[in-house]
């Protein structure tokens, strides 16, 4: 992409890709829109997304994702949309979302979460949808949701979830 400076939507869904490294995005520093929806992705550098300050939507559904690492997102902090959805998520760092403030809606239903750190969302305050169906939570920190006061839809279906703590 070294001489695509000035691209701002990347779509390249559909692909057979499984890694992407650090420096993969260095030369398109006005991206906004990135999908790389549908791949094989299994490994992200930590580092991959350092240069991408103005992505504002992030497509990484339908992967082979297992762990994200912290600090994956720490340039995104323009990220407003977030999917992450039908991977094989087990973990999320406690730090993984921070620096996300913009962060408007985060798709992380479909992976194989058993649990959420009280910190995992502390400074996604923006945050308005929230999906986590069809993971396998057993239970959620007392505050895991304390700092979402703009929370408008909060999708929990198909988990394993026994009590609901006030």
């Amino acid at each position: 992409f070294k001489r695509t400076g000035q691209l701002r939507h990347l779509d390249a869904s559909h692909n057979n890709l499984k890694t992407l490294q650090m420096g993969t995005f260095e030369n398109i520093r006005q991206l906004e829109l990135l999908n790389m929806s549908h791949n094989k992705l299994e490994d992200l550098d930590d580092l991959v997304f350092e240069s991408t300050n103005q992505l504002q939507h992030l497509d990484l559904s339908y992967n082979f994702l297992r762990v994200l690492s912290y600090p994956l997102f720490r340039r995104t902090t323009k990220l407003m949309i977030l999917k992450l959805d039908h991977n094989n998520i087990l973990f999320l760092h406690p730090e993984i979302f921070h620096g996300l403030l913009g962060l408007v809606q985060l798709d992380l239903s479909h992976n194989f979460l058993r649990g959420l750190d009280y910190s995992l969302f502390s400074d996604t305050i923006s945050l308005k949808i929230l999906d986590l169906r069809f993971n396998s939570l057993l239970e959620l920190a007392i505050d895991v949701f304390s700092e979402l006061g703009q929370l408008t839809t909060l999708i929990l279906n198909e988990n394993s979830l026994s009590a609901l703590d006030p």
